[in-house]
Parts: C-alpha cells; sequence; structure tokens
C-alpha cells in the first residue's frame, strides 16, 4: 500500500560506516521496523541516484548515522538539507564524536557513544517507533510545506493580532490623555477668568 509505504526511515550515512549501519539496519528490520537502507533495499539492475532520490522524496523519518566522515561527506550534507527543508522528521544516531551541524542540535537523538550496540538498538527502536507513529500514514514533501506555510500565516496573523491591540491601546491611551490636557487646559481658564 502506497501510504504504508511512506511510513519509513531514509538511512543516511558515510559508507566508512557501513559496517556499523548493515548491523543497525538488520537489528532495526528483524523487529519489524520499516526502514531504508541503499545496500539492502536497492534492485541491482536500478540506477543508485533514481533510487536513493525516490527513497529520500517519498520517506517520512530521516536517520542519520552521526561520524567525522559522515559530517564531511556533501552527500550527506544534501540529504541532511533535503530532509530537513522538506519537512521529514529527523532521526539522528550519533555513532562517534563530531561536529554535528547546528541544524540537527535539536533533534532528539540516540547516542552510541555511551551505549553498547545492544542498547544502542533499543533506543533506536523506541525512538523510531515513535516518530513512525507521529508520521502521517500519506506524508508528502507537499504536505510539509503546507503545514509550514500555514503555521507560518497563523503566527503572522496572530502577530498582526497582537499588534492591532497594542495600536488601540496606544490610541486609547493618547485619546485619553489628550482628553485629560483639554480639561485641564479648560480648567485653567476658567480659574484664569474667576481671579481676573
Amino acid at each position: 500500500m502506497e501510504n504504508e509505504k511512506q511510513r519509513y526511515a531514509f538511512i543516511s550515512y558515510s559508507t566508512i560506516n557501513e559496517e556499523f549501519t548493515t548491523n543497525l539496519v538488520k537489528g532495526l528490520k528483524s523487529g519489524g521496523y520499516p526502514v531504508w537502507f541503499d545496500l539492502l533495499d536497492m534492485s541491482a539492475d536500478s540506477r543508485r541516484d533514481d533510487e536513493v532520490g525516490k527513497a529520500l522524496r517519498e520517506c517520512s523519518i530521516f536517520m542519520i548515522i552521526l561520524t567525522p566522515e559522515s559530517m564531511a561527506s556533501e552527500n550527506v550534507k544534501d540529504e541532511i538539507d533535503y530532509a530537513i527543508d522538506h519537512g521529514k522528521h529527523i532521526l539522528p544516531v550519533l555513532l562517534e564524536a563530531c561536529d554535528v551541524p547546528l541544524r540537527l542540535r535539536h533533534f532528539q537523538h540516540v547516542d552510541f557513544t555511551t551505549k553498547s550496540f545492544d542498547e544502542g538498538l533499543e533506543s533506536t527502536k523506541e525512538l523510531l517507533g515513535r516518530l513512525v507513529e507521529e508520521a502521517p500514514a500519506n506524508f508528502t514533501a507537499s504536505d510539509a510545506q503546507i503545514a509550514q506555510k500555514a503555521e507560518a500565516e497563523h503566527k503572522a496573523s496572530q502577530a498582526a493580532e497582537v499588534l492591532a491591540i497594542h495600536e488601540a491601546a496606544t490610541y486609547r491611551m493618547a485619546k485619553a490623555e489628550a482628553e485629560k490636557i483639554a480639561k485641564q487646559k479648560m480648567e485653567n481658564q476658567r480659574l484664569a477668568k474667576i481671579q481676573a
């Protein structure tokens, strides 16, 4: 079913970390978790760029294996940019200490640097399971763009409303102050006439 197909995680990694990534993917797949990994899910007669591009476009979750090598890879950087720009759920997996891009730092991640492989696998399953539940079955990039636009318009509308309220309050205060000054002036003129 097409909708179910889109509720999977695309795995982005450096080929230097192929062995770890393969073991992680096998552990996830054996647990029934939906993941797409080029070495296991790409047909031999297909064009790599076409298959990777299609899998990245259609996925709802983007899992990135973070190492110094993956952070130095232009392909991985392009995949990260695409995933974030198109509203994918992001699941960083920290395999080795590295300079994590600012755009990835606010996402909840799995830290294999402080866990055994089995502990890290369980943490990955738990977080991936939550993201699969959150990902709409019929997720598409255009859905994410529509949602982002709607949120931006809502925020702009709220800001305009707050500004209008502030301007109305400022106008009322200025009007009250002007009336107070006018009354004081009239009172001063009245007192001046009495004294004259």
